[in-house]
């Protein structure tokens, strides 16, 4: 019989909290609440994944990303959703549907108060009537302790398909 370590349940349970009220946030729209879990140094990146020689073996544009962003640039975002500028914003008005799985969720400690965390994620987006599209990926996540919970501060976004079938990439994993 194997022993449970209480602590290693104990921050799964925790991060996967975390990953639920994202989850809740964005596929309610509410960009500005999560925009609060933020750790002031956040980036998020999704690389273009390539497809190499005849063995099909799948990999990650070192250099070309679908999409990039950061605190300062999602903070704009924010701001273009708000009730005065949601008028001239054509991509998200009416908003997409979006509903978020996130699975498989594997925690590794590395040093004090960080965790690495990688998921899987299935996401389904929907606009305008349209049949919903659905985009599997790899989450890969660095989450530190703010004090009164966890922050995200990195996300690399891997797409398991090398053709992205959603309307924009204005969309956060």
């Amino acid at each position: 019989m194997t022993a449970v370590d209480t602590t290693e349940l104990l921050r799964l349970a925790r991060v996967e909290s975390a990953y639920r009220r994202e989850a809740e946030q964005l596929d309610a729209n509410r960009l500005a609440d999560w925009y609060n879990w933020l750790h002031d140094d956040f980036r998020y990146e999704v690389p273009i994944p390539v497809t190499y020689g005849a063995t099909g073996e799948a990999g990650y544009s070192e250099r070309g990303v679908l999409a990039a962003e950061t605190k300062p640039t999602i903070a704009l975002w924010v701001d273009r959703l708000s009730e005065e500028l949601i008028g001239s914003a054509y991509a998200e008005n009416p908003p997409v549907r979006t509903r978020r799985f996130v699975t498989n969720v594997r925690v590794e400690p590395c040093g004090d108060d960080v965790l690495r965390v990688a998921s899987n994620i299935l996401l389904s987006w929907n606009q305008r009537g349209e049949p919903p599209v659905f985009a599997t990926a790899e989450r890969r996540d660095v989450l530190v302790d703010g004090g009164d919970g966890l922050l995200l501060r990195e996300r690399r976004v891997l797409l398991d398909s090398d053709v992205v079938h959603l309307g924009h990439l204005r969309v956060i994993f």
